[in-house]
């Protein structure tokens, strides 16, 4: 046995890396060494969820109508043509106020009335008008839809039941609403010269009389303009 010397001088030793190998996720072989596992867990979640949903989850169902709100309304009265909302400022302001009209206890009264012998889809059993035209004030949903000249007027209920008449009816007294109220006055407008149409009628009628009475006394039965 003989003692061989180091190398000297030689290259320095490198020092050794131990590496750990990538682990990559298999979800097949994991569901297959855990199937008791998951299986509980599915168990559970069911177990759980089914009573609460069938005790939550209660079905909603909607209704809506559109009303289009024209930017041109009532003749002017000394004017032939139709009277134009000079600005979208001017046009929003009439679009809210007719949004207003939508919901008000007229309206909703109005709505009632129309439903005749079909108000029960709405009015409760000893349920009083005022009460139940509140009720649909607070419920019925109105807003106007950006960029169209359309309002919508809906209603949310458990029960699809009437909830398409109930709507129609709030609609169709909306337009009877604002047909009677008009813009700026025209309903006050148009009552006066209903008044003053009589009132040159009466007047009318008075000098028609008058001139048979001279024409009696007269003995004649027309006048000319000699006469």
């Amino acid at each position: 046995m003989t003692d061989q010397p180091l190398p000297q001088g030689g290259a320095a030793e490198q020092p050794v890396r131990l590496t750990t190998p990538a682990r990559t996720v298999d979800p097949l072989s994991s569901w297959r060494n855990h199937r008791w596992l998951m299986g509980v867990a599915v168990i559970g979640v069911l177990a759980l969820g089914l009573p609460m949903a069938w005790s939550r989850g209660k079905p909603t169902y909607y209704a809506e109508a559109a009303l289009r709100v024209s930017p041109a309304y009532v003749r002017n009265l000394q004017d032939e043509g139709d009277i134009q909302l000079a600005s979208n400022t001017q046009y929003n302001v009439f679009v809210q106020q007719q949004v207003a009209t939508i919901r008000s206890f007229d309206v909703a009264l109005t709505a009632l009335a129309m439903l005749g012998d079909r108000r029960s889809l709405w009015q409760r059993a000893g349920e009083t008008d005022r009460r139940a035209a509140e009720r649909l004030m607070a419920t019925i949903q109105v807003r106007p839809v950006r960029e169209t000249y359309l309002v919508v007027i809906g209603l949310e209920g458990p029960k699809p039941d009437g909830l398409a008449d109930i709507v129609n009816a709030v609609a169709a007294a909306a337009v009877d609403r604002t047909g009677e109220e008009g813009l700026y006055g025209a309903d006050i407008r148009i009552r006066h010269l209903d008044d003053r149409r009589a009132g040159l009628q009466a007047e009318i009628n008075a000098a028609v009389a008058q001139l048979e009475q001279i024409s009696s006394q007269l003995g004649v039965s027309t006048f000319d303009d000699s006469a």
